[in-house]
């Protein structure tokens, strides 16, 4: 039975948060893990102590505001076409 709730908006801005976030995070966490190397010379175990749980945070923040403002854009243009 179906219930009437539609995700077709999901559907119409797609993978573009994913691929935003997934280029920040690369772009900026590659650089930062260069310094860390450079001027902490952290061991593996702490590098994983401390980054896995940083890139887990940030990938689920920046996708949260990706996601919320392609939302937001394409609510707004269907607002502006009513």
């Amino acid at each position: 039975m179906n219930c009437g709730t539609s995700f077709d908006i999901y559907d119409k801005i797609g993978d573009s948060s994913s691929w935003i976030t997934s280029f920040f995070l690369s772009v900026f966490l590659v650089p930062l893990i260069f310094l860390f190397e450079i001027y902490l010379s952290l061991s593996i175990t702490q590098y994983i102590l401390l980054l896995v749980p940083f890139i887990i945070t940030c990938s689920i923040l920046l996708l949260r505001i990706t996601k919320f403002y392609f939302l937001y854009r394409y609510l707004e243009k269907k607002n502006e076409n009513q």
